[in-house]
């Protein structure tokens, strides 16, 4: 149940990221810095060991990305 909470409060603080993509493109590199310090930050708060993320929007696939390993040890 507490893993639960951790996945859904990372998802969350992601979620409040998203509007920025609404306001400009040219911010797209900033932003997905932000996004991949974002998630390897709280990966290693809640000892996740791999976790594949994309963000969509407007239908279009705006960014994706592997961080980590994932269970039978290879990398992500």
């Amino acid at each position: 149940m507490l893993r639960n909470r951790q996945i859904v409060g990372l998802l969350l603080g992601l979620a409040t990221l998203l509007p920025l993509l609404a306001n400009s493109v040219s911010a797209a590199p900033v932003l997905t810095q932000r996004i991949d310090d974002y998630v390897q930050a709280q990966m290693a708060k809640m000892n996740i060991p791999g976790i594949g993320l994309g963000v969509v929007v407007d239908g279009q696939v705006f960014y994706s990305q592997g961080y980590g390993v994932c269970a039978s040890g290879g990398r992500l």
